[in-house]
Parts: C-alpha cells; structure tokens; sequence
C-alpha cells in the first residue's frame, strides 16, 4: 500500500467510525443529524492535517485533497438546501444564510489555497491550515448552538428530514472537479504553486 493509498484509508476509516459513533436511528435523516456528522468528519481531518503540517509530512497532501473534497461537499450542498430554506423564513435565518454564504466563500478561498501550498519551512502550508480550523470551528459553533434551535422552532420534523434526505442526495451528485482549486489564483505563481506540488 502506497503512501497516497494509506492517507485515503485513514481518511475512509475516520468517516466509517463516524457513522458509527453517531447512531441517527428515526431521526438520521434530520438535517442536523447530517450536518453534525460532516462537522465531525471535518474536524477529525483537520486535526490530522494540522498534526501533519506541523511536522512537515509530505502525506498532508493527500489529506489535504480529501479534506478539501469533504468540505466543498457540505459546503455545497448545505447551501442548496439548507441555507436557500432559510432565506424563505425569518429575518434570523436569512442572515444567518446570508452569513453562512460569506463564511463558505473564506472556507473555500483557504481550501484553494491549502491544496496548493507544501509543507516546508516557509510555514505557509501550516498557517493556512490553522486559519482554516478557526474559520470552521467558529462556523460549527455558530451553527450547531445557535442555527438548530432555530431550525427547531421553524420547520416540522418531517420538513427536516426532507432537507437532511436532499442534502444526502446532493453530495452525491455534485462533481468536485467542477470546483478547481487554482480557479482563486490567476496570478503567475499559481501555476508554479502547482507545478512544485508535483515534483
């Protein structure tokens, strides 16, 4: 088993154990019971991304592409449902929708950045996996404590397990190469930030 296989096994590994550590029986499908388990994938993957890029290990690489993958999946799909339903109800959760967009878009413009960068001294690699960690740890906490008693209050059980069913359905369908990572950086040494991560 190569290097880049080991990596995509852990990160297999972390998801599987995630769904199992978080039994949804009747209610799996509520849509906060599906972003509580994508939160909780996220966070095991930063946290060994941050490990590695801390230590330099060439296999963040690998992590980061899987972790970037993830992200943009909920990222995607909770917009197309979850936050397109907000924007339909109460002042409270168009903005919170609205800053939930905001908050992607800094999430994605560091994921971009991260899959480009390599470990090394320079550092960058490991400030942008740190920033990012912040970023998404506040956006959970926003969320989960203060978006699902909300979500509680105005939509009906049945109503949330529709949304938590589509946003399944969505991450499965969404293609990740229709996001390239470069696409934030149309400057010269983009293309060179790419050319030394495969070398």
């Amino acid at each position: 088993m190569g290097f880049t296989d080991n990596v995509k096994e852990i990160a297999k590994t972390a998801k599987e154990t995630i769904s199992a550590a978080l039994p949804l029986g009747r209610d799996e499908l509520d849509i906060r019971n599906v972003l509580r388990r994508d939160h909780e994938l996220v966070a095991r993957l930063l946290h060994s991304m941050a490990e590695r890029a801390a230590n330099k290990d060439p296999a963040v690489l690998d992590l980061a592409d899987e972790l970037r993958a993830e992200l943009l999946l909920h990222t995607k799909s909770e917009e197309q449902v979850l936050y397109e339903a907000c924007k339909r109800h109460g002042k409270d959760l168009r903005e919170f929708a609205q800053e939930g967009y905001r908050e992607h878009e800094c999430i994605e413009h560091l994921l971009n950045r991260m899959v480009t960068e390599q470990p090394g001294r320079d550092g960058e690699l490991k400030a942008t996996v740190c920033v990012l960690k912040e970023i998404v740890d506040h956006h959970v906490r926003e969320e989960e404590g203060d978006l699902f008693p909300k979500l509680a209050s105005e939509f009906s059980d049945d109503q949330l397990a529709q949304m938590g069913k589509r946003m399944e359905s969505l991450k499965e369908r969404i293609d990740i190469e229709a996001f390239p990572a470069d696409k934030v950086f149309d400057d010269v040494d983009a293309e060179a930030r790419k050319r030394s991560r495969h070398h």
